[in-house]
């Protein structure tokens, strides 16, 4: 995924409108977005009760918004080809969720169920894509300061707010999205650098095996440094 250019949900330098604005109107911005593109039902009768629903209502306003955001992040095009692990992972909630077995004991199609992968798709895609612009336009340090500002703010209310120090423990939940698929990229690089050109199926599965071991086991490492680094700072 994203191997030709950067990681997906990594910072890309730029002077862009969006790059512009304050980190922490994108990070408000973008819990609005999410919890607007799960507003509504999930299951309709018919198109017309789709079109007159509070769930296209919503997700017509986050494309709209996504849309102005995209524009004001420069419109590249790269952005959205990131996107296309969407395609791949819907694919796999469409085949266990689409089908159902009928009093007959047969398969047949499950309309609830495509209604669920239909809207599911569109609602994944919608939070993935804002939070690509979101993350490529922000900086990990200006995440970090924008959560310390809100933190020092309430800590004035309350004193001991400062002492609990979640915006740290926020903002290294945050950085730790991007930190995934940037690790998965370098693993993904590191195995195409090794494996052969044309390889079988069962070879393939194989490999993303071992791909995902390491992932893993780049991440466990990952994950003690920093709780190393964060005790020796207490």
């Amino acid at each position: 995924m994203a191997m030709r250019g950067s990681p997906i949900f990594s910072y890309r330098n730029g002077n862009s409108f969006l790059h512009r604005i304050p980190a922490l109107i994108k990070i408000l911005l973008l819990v609005a977005i999410c919890f607007a593109a799960f507003c509504g039902e999930n299951s309709f009768s018919t198109l017309d009760d789709f079109f007159s629903s509070k769930s296209f209502v919503c997700l017509c306003s986050c494309g709209i918004l996504l849309f102005v955001l995209h524009v004001l992040s420069g419109f590249r095009l790269s952005s959205l080809i990131k996107m296309k692990f969407v395609i791949f992972y819907s694919f796999f909630i469409f085949i266990f969720r689409s089908w159902k077995f009928c009093d007959d004991g047969i398969l047949c199609w499950d309309v609830e169920g495509l209604w669920f992968c239909g809207l599911y798709t569109v609602r994944f895609f919608v939070v993935a894509f804002s939070s690509e612009l979101v993350y490529e336009t922000t900086s990990l340090l200006e995440i970090k300061s924008a959560l310390e500002d809100v933190e020092n703010f309430f800590a004035r209310i309350i004193p001991p707010l400062k002492k609990a120090r979640f915006s740290f423990l926020l903002a290294l939940a945050m950085n730790f999205i991007p930190e995934i698929f940037a690790l998965w990229s370098r693993v993904r690089i590191a195995s195409r650098a090794r494996s052969q050109k044309k390889i079988n199926l069962i070879r393939f599965v194989q490999v993303i095996n071992k791909e995902t071991e390491c992932l893993f086991s780049c991440l466990i490492r990952s994950g003690e440094n920093k709780r190393k680094a964060i005790l020796n700072r207490m």
